[in-house]
């Protein structure tokens, strides 16, 4: 899943060990751009944790992320893991320059004449 958002908080990195080994996550919390302002909590996994250590407050960005459910003792839990962070391009504020305008179809007729054909 990819949206476009805006960070609200970057959380510290949580770390710890399991049995197959160290690990580290950090969170991001960002808000939707919507009529709601709906939040959303993104984690990003071991190196993953480098691509959010750049975000600040108020940043726009496209978040590339995995939503899943699991079910523990009988209750869903639902996480969101985030792989990928990009800028959001900004929108283009200048406008096209205008095009030129043609000259009135006389003008063309009277420029031309039948003696400057090629054959």
């Amino acid at each position: 899943m990819e949206l476009d958002l805006v960070v609200n908080k970057v959380l510290d990195i949580v770390s710890g060990t399991t049995a197959r080994g160290p690990w580290q996550r950090r969170d991001v919390v960002f808000d939707q751009l919507d009529d709601y302002n709906t939040k959303i909590c993104v984690t990003f996994f071991g190196d993953k944790i480098n691509e959010v250590a750049f975000l600040n407050p108020g940043d726009r960005v496209t978040v590339s992320f995995n939503v899943s459910s699991r079910e523990y003792n009988g209750r869903w839990y639902t996480e969101a893991r985030g792989w990928r962070v990009r800028p959001t391009a900004p929108a283009q504020t200048e406008a096209q320059p205008p095009m030129p305008e043609m000259p009135p179809l006389e003008q063309v007729a009277e420029s031309s004449s039948s003696d400057d054909l090629p054959f």
